[in-house]
């Protein structure tokens, strides 16, 4: 009996099982002829439907949760409500949010994940995976801050953010969000060379150093 691999390789799956007098036989290829070329194409759809079904960037909509678990985000880190695109890009980087897991790398990947533009900051001599400790554990309490733009204040996004901070914000610390539109003003570089940066805003210039 052929390998089946090497069967469906040469689109024969069936013939191939037959003893082997069948298969010089005229009449019996025309009767299992269809049947190999029905199951080939039926295999072709599946992996085709694997393939795509099976990638966080390519596949449809319905799949998505179920592919968010296989990516390890049970019930209490994924919500069936959020937006597609959210949903593609933990899945897609789902290797950097749980390696990382409790520190800003996988807590930013996850607000950037749902466009959420912000800036984080540690506050004190706190190192994030370093954590220099000058006193004895537990006297001081680490904290960090995030910084968000104040158009989020009060809105839903807001109260996104206290939830993914919750549930992927960086381990055993304190943490403050903080609403400051000038941690997030885009300037245009009208000129630049090697001494200076002009800005279009104002026409202040600034020292490189």
């Amino acid at each position: 009996m052929t390998n089946p691999a090497q069967a469906w390789s040469e689109g024969k799956p069936v013939l191939a099982r037959l003893p082997q007098r069948y298969k010089s036989n005229n009449l019996t290829s025309w009767i299992v002829n269809y049947w190999d070329a029905f199951l080939v194409f039926q295999k072709y759809q599946v992996d085709a439907l694997l393939e795509k079904n099976l990638n966080g960037k390519t596949c449809d909509s319905e799949y998505l949760d179920f592919l968010g678990y296989l990516s390890f985000y049970n019930a209490r880190f994924w919500d069936s409500s959020w937006e597609d695109a959210a949903k593609r890009k933990l899945i897609c980087g789902s290797d950097i949010v749980w390696n990382y897991f409790g520190t800003f790398t996988s807590l930013s990947y996850v607000l950037s994940a749902f466009d959420i533009k912000h800036k984080l900051q540690n506050v004190g001599d706190f190192i994030v995976d370093v954590s220099q400790v000058g006193d004895p554990l537990g006297d001081i309490t680490w904290s960090y801050r995030i910084y968000l733009p104040t158009e989020y204040q009060g809105t839903e996004t807001e109260e996104k953010v206290k939830k993914l901070n919750y549930l992927f914000g960086v381990g055993y610390c304190e943490s403050e969000i903080i609403f400051d539109a000038s941690r997030f003003v885009e300037v245009d570089i009208l000129l630049l060379d090697d001494d200076r940066i002009l800005l279009t805003d104002d026409n202040q210039t600034i020292e490189l150093q």
